[in-house]
């Protein structure tokens, strides 16, 4: 997604306002995880931007595709995986276990993403180069 630099604030923080598509937005897996879609400007340090960017350039600010990767795990194949994981180790102690561990292994699966990709955390993986 495409942005503009606009001029730093006393913080020291730049503000970028981004123009979005937000058609692009309804389809996207990480949606809910990225954070960029929701806001029309995003705070960056100065020290982020790549060198001999200033205010009124044009950047372009994308997830790191190591990243894209790591979230598609945690949200499509670490609650699964921790669904059979308890599964199993209920398992020895009859069905009823099972079925329990299995769903608190679930819910476990289902709330590490949301933890670990809330707001700065993401907003800090964010790339920014010169478009």
């Amino acid at each position: 997604m495409q942005g503009k630099v606009l001029p730093p604030q006393a913080d020291g923080l730049v503000p970028i306002e981004l123009s979005l598509d937000r058609q692009g937005c309804e389809g996207c897996a990480t949606r809910g995880f990225c954070r960029l879609p929701a806001a029309e400007r995003i705070l960056v340090p100065a020290d982020r931007l790549p060198e001999g960017v200033g205010p009124g350039d044009a950047v372009c600010v994308d997830l790191p595709s190591g990243f894209r990767v790591w979230l598609a795990f945690s949200t499509f194949i670490l609650p699964l995986m921790l669904l059979l994981a308890g599964a199993m180790v209920g398992a020895q102690w009859g069905e009823s276990w099972a079925i329990a561990l299995g769903f608190a292994g679930l819910g476990v699966g289902l709330l590490v993403p949301i933890l670990l990709h809330r707001g700065a955390a993401s907003a800090a993986r964010i790339c920014i180069t010169r478009c």
